[in-house]
């Protein structure tokens, strides 16, 4: 029960770096101008996890409480940049645009005839 929270931060963090990674591959496979921004962050990603588990176990002579929040808000940090980068990465993909269906196209055309956009549903 104590060390709840460590091993709840633990998992959520290794498996935001699991992403990272294999989004950074990814990049990389396709030749993406971003690959290297992606690797770099995945990188520091990976290292600051280590971090966290080297001093959660003690290592270093410091608190490992304080230790670890800091370390966690530093991957906080880290991963907002990875999802800031990734969505202007695919911010205009049409590979994560919504597809509207066939009849709600249909429909918006039709009403779009006789009605303002704002009413049109």
């Amino acid at each position: 029960k104590a060390n709840g929270h460590l091993l709840a931060a633990l998992g959520l963090f290794t498996g935001v770096v699991v992403v990272a990674i294999f989004y950074a591959s990814y990049a990389a496979l396709e030749s993406k101008p971003e690959a290297g921004i992606y690797s770099a962050l995945a990188i520091l990603l990976s290292v600051t996890l280590l971090v966290v588990i080297a001093l959660a176990v003690g290592i270093g002579g410091i608190e490992p409480g304080r230790a670890v929040l800091w370390t966690e808000i530093a991957l906080i940090v880290e991963f907002a940049a990875f999802w800031l980068m990734q969505t202007r990465d695919l911010w205009h993909s049409a590979r994560y645009r919504p597809r509207v269906p066939a009849r709600t196209r249909d429909r918006q055309d039709r009403t779009r005839s006789k009605f303002a956009p704002e009413t049109a549903l």
